[in-house]
C-alpha cells in the first residue's frame, strides 16, 4: 500500500485514531487492553464483524503485550507465585 493512501485515511479516521489512543492509555494504566471498547468503537463506525473481532484483538494484544513488557522490565512479576498457575 502507498504511504499517501495510508496517510489519506489516517487524516480520515482521526476521530477513531483518537478514540482508540484514549481507550489503550486509560485501560492500560490499570493493567487491562480495552478489548471491549474496541468493540463499542468499531461498531460505531460500522465496519464489517468479522474485520470488528480481528481489530479489537489485536488492539488489545498490542495494549497487554505492552504492559507485560514493562513490568517484566521493573521486575514485578515473580515467577516463583506465577508457575503453580501453569502446572
Amino acid at each position: 500500500m502507498n504511504f499517501h493512501i495510508l496517510l489519506e485515511i489516517f487524516i480520515e479516521n482521526w476521530h477513531i485514531v483518537l478514540l482508540f489512543f484514549a481507550v489503550a492509555v486509560l485501560y492500560s494504566s490499570v493493567g487491562f487492553g480495552g478489548g471491549s471498547s474496541y468493540l463499542a468503537i468499531l461498531a460505531i463506525t460500522g465496519i464489517v464483524f468479522t474485520q470488528i473481532r480481528a481489530t479489537a484483538l489485536l488492539c488489545n494484544i498490542v495494549v497487554v503485550s505492552g504492559n507485560v513488557f514493562m513490568f517484566l522490565q521493573q521486575k514485578k512479576v515473580n515467577f516463583k507465585k506465577i508457575f503453580p498457575l501453569f502446572y
